[in-house]
């Protein structure tokens, strides 16, 4: 729930301005993202939780996040978010598809604003930076440069298939998950046309909309 939430939640929270992980939690739209992406993934940690244990540990994980005495910043979280989303999240999203046949909507997410992050405009001496709002942020990943390299020659769709068709990374070919990479896509498509922020808005409205129906 920690880890997995935090590696969702790094890289939306980066892009939408948050520079720290109380800042996030301040901020109603990243917060309320944080917080359902956390429920999202619980029924799918491969072990068996008591539902008031479960309950009772993601309010302790929210409360750590909103502590004021913890200047967690996220761009130190994205250190080799690469590595952390195939071993914390990658197991949680095969768990997911055991017993649904739909992508998992915030985790979708999480992951296409993980592979905007993950877009160097630049290189300098062996370093890759990205750029959010005019500004540069280093991208320190083992796998900066393979990005870089797909970003410079590929459309954001092809970017996706990309990453999703790396099977000899991921250990699974993640294209395989029914409606996953497709979702990927539309998510990545909306953060690059309404920025990281107003699309967490957007997707949570649909989401609140859907459990209306």
């Amino acid at each position: 729930m920690l880890n997995g939430t935090h590696t969702l939640s790094c890289a939306p929270a980066f892009l939408a301005g948050c520079e720290t992980v109380k800042e996030a939690m301040d901020n109603e739209t990243v917060s309320t993202y944080i917080s359902r992406v956390m429920q999202e993934i619980i029924p799918s940690i491969p072990c068996e939780l008591d539902p008031g244990v479960a309950k009772e540990f993601s309010r302790n994980v929210i409360d750590r996040f909103r502590n004021p005495n913890i200047n967690h910043l996220w761009i130190n979280i994205t250190v080799q978010i690469s590595s952390k989303m195939k071993l914390r999240c990658i197991p949680l999203l095969i768990q997911h598809y055991k017993t649904h046949q739909q992508a998992p909507e915030l985790f979708a997410f999480g992951f296409a604003a993980y592979i905007y992050f993950m877009k160097p405009v630049k290189e300098e001496n062996g370093k890759y930076f990205g750029e959010l709002n005019g500004a540069p942020y280093q991208i320190q990943d083992d796998s900066a440069e393979v990005f870089m390299k797909r970003w410079e020659k590929q459309k954001p769709e092809e970017v996706v298939k990309a990453v999703m068709n790396d099977s000899a990374f991921w250990g699974v070919a993640l294209d395989e998950f029914p409606g996953f990479q497709q979702a990927v896509i539309d998510n990545l498509k909306l953060v690059i046309q309404s920025g990281a922020k107003e699309a967490i808005q957007t997707i949570q409205s649909k989401k609140e909309f859907a459990h209306e129906q």
